[in-house]
């Protein structure tokens, strides 16, 4: 899957992974300086990639988790400083470099007006399709407000169910996967590269065994569908995924724990 989208699709998504990488790496370090170094990474993410933002919150929950003494008040100033680093340094280099908030420009579309799988999307498309030329832009207005509240709403339980609590780390590599995924399957836009932004962190969450069997068979179906396109390799694809859902679930194999020796 990397091969294919990073190295042969050439897309920045490898080096925003990275840099989510470096500030998980050092978000582990605890305390104000993990916070603070992951709040930079962060906010340097931001300037390839707007979905680095969703990447925060996980950030924030590992190094919570990685912190002793832990209280609501901590907490939320950490998260606070961890969020004012990533801004600044989104905001200087943007600034600094001279290449400016390329995304707000008003050259820069809409991801709407895009065909992909985002079924927001597929709205737009059938509405050109149709005519309908001249309600198009107040209807991407309203579907990307829509779709930043629904991926909002997804934020805050994700944070309620799975994030940390005082004296709690909670399960902060679900709360970074889920943020990822949030942004990637209710955003405007929808890519088969946007599944490697979780890819490498899968196993570090730990799924049981059912999800273990839905993560590699939508790997399967990301790989295929990009390559294959889905009109013309659908009843391959559902095969393929049947029958690996089948080896797996026949094997009864815990893949993750075996390779990681967890």
């Amino acid at each position: 899957l990397l091969i294919l989208q990073w190295i042969g699709g050439l897309h920045n998504d490898a080096v925003l992974v990275a840099l989510i990488a470096l500030a998980v790496l050092v978000a582990q370090r605890g305390g104000w300086s993990g916070l603070l170094l992951g709040g930079v990474l962060i906010g340097l993410s931001l300037t390839v990639k707007q979905s680095g933002a969703a990447a925060g919150l996980g950030v924030v929950a590992l190094a919570w988790a990685a912190s002793p003494g832990r209280d609501w008040w901590r907490l939320a100033g950490r998260a606070a400083a961890a969020g004012v680093a990533a801004v600044a340094v989104f905001a200087g280099v943007s600034l600094g470099s001279g290449l400016g908030f390329g995304w707000g420009n008003s050259t820069a579309g809409n991801p709407l007006a895009v065909m992909s799988d985002s079924p927001l999307s597929w709205i737009i498309q059938a509405m050109r399709f149709l005519g309908y030329e001249a309600l198009l832009a107040p209807t991407m207005r309203v579907l990307t407000l829509l779709a930043g509240l629904a991926v909002l709403v997804a934020w805050v339980w994700l944070v309620v169910r799975f994030g940390p609590r005082p004296g709690e780390p909670g399960r902060p590599w679900v709360v970074l996967l889920g943020g990822l995924l949030a942004f990637a399957l209710l955003g405007p836009a929808l890519q088969p590269w946007y599944f490697t932004w979780v890819a490498p962190f899968v196993a570090l969450a730990l799924p049981d065994l059912r999800w273990q069997r839905v993560w590699l068979s939508a790997t399967v179906v990301v790989v295929m569908a990009a390559s294959t396109q889905i009109s013309l390799g659908s009843p391959l694809l559902g095969l393929a995924v049947w029958w690996l859902w089948r080896r797996f679930e026949a094997r009864n194999l815990d893949v993750f724990r075996e390779r990681t020796g967890v």
